[in-house]
């Protein structure tokens, strides 16, 4: 939990070698991460795991989940934008988990900011490929879009017309109730779009289509020490040892 919390650069914690430290670090990310996506997401689950038991102890870790969105506010990066994928996966993922189960007005705001960036904009709107794909992250424009078409699909399919309204009611899409319609929208052209329904007429998706075939993951290649093509690079491309159905490649 809290206890190791801090950068994978700092010399020592609790008078622990370097080393040490990193193995038991929380969170590696290259900036004032404080381990606070994870424990948010732990948070949220915690809260609702223990809600449903009634033991009564879930609203403390909803207070804490409350607590952690105020440090990750202070982080813009994690709670914005998709340059660190794995945090932004961690934080948008907490927060419609915890506005659906909750309806928070704090988590509706985080999970309604989020999904409006994406389909309508939002400030500094996320771009569009020129036959429509949003992305944001190169090298991870297909699983950005994939996971936030996920997290539309969740609470799209969930939201009500008055929570829509309760967050930035001059926007046409909350003015009139109209969150899901939209989030939805945007998370089936996004799937139809990584499964082949896009300019080019292929997927994204090793096995769907004329997808990809060869994509650069451990899985697919899979060679061992012992075989001559992992240790002739030549051969290494020419041949993968799997065919990694349902893999999504990075796009």
């Amino acid at each position: 939990g809290d206890r190791y919390r801090g950068r994978t650069d700092d010399p020592a914690r609790n008078g622990t070698t370097a080393r040490a430290a990193d193995e038991t670090i929380v969170s590696n990310l290259p900036y004032r991460d404080v381990g606070s996506d994870k424990l948010l997401w732990a948070a949220a689950w915690l809260s609702r795991a223990h809600e449903a038991r009634a033991t009564g102890a879930g609203q403390a870790h909803l207070s804490r989940a409350l607590a952690l969105v105020d440090e990750l506010r202070a982080l813009p990066d994690l709670l914005v934008h998709w340059r660190h994928h794995t945090a932004s996966i961690v934080n948008k993922g907490a927060a419609v988990l915890l506005a659906t189960e909750t309806g928070h007005p704090t988590f509706v705001a985080l999970a309604q900011d989020h999904l409006d960036w994406w389909t309508i904009g939002l400030n500094d709107r996320v771009e569009r490929t020129p036959d429509g794909l949003a992305w944001r992250a190169p090298g991870k424009a297909a699983p950005a879009a994939a996971t936030t078409a996920f997290l539309a699909f969740v609470y799209g399919d969930r939201v009500t017309p008055e929570r829509c309204r309760s967050t930035r009611p001059t926007v046409p899409i909350h003015r009139d109730g109209r969150c899901r319609e939209t989030y939805l929208a945007f998370a089936r052209q996004t799937i139809d779009y990584l499964l082949g329904n896009n300019a080019a007429g292929r997927s994204y998706v090793v096995g769907i289509g004329a997808g990809p075939e060869r994509p650069r993951h451990a899985a697919a290649m899979g060679p061992w020490a012992a075989d001559a093509h992992f240790r002739d690079p030549a051969l290494a491309l020419a041949r993968w040892r799997h065919t990694l159905h349902g893999a999504l490649v990075g796009g």
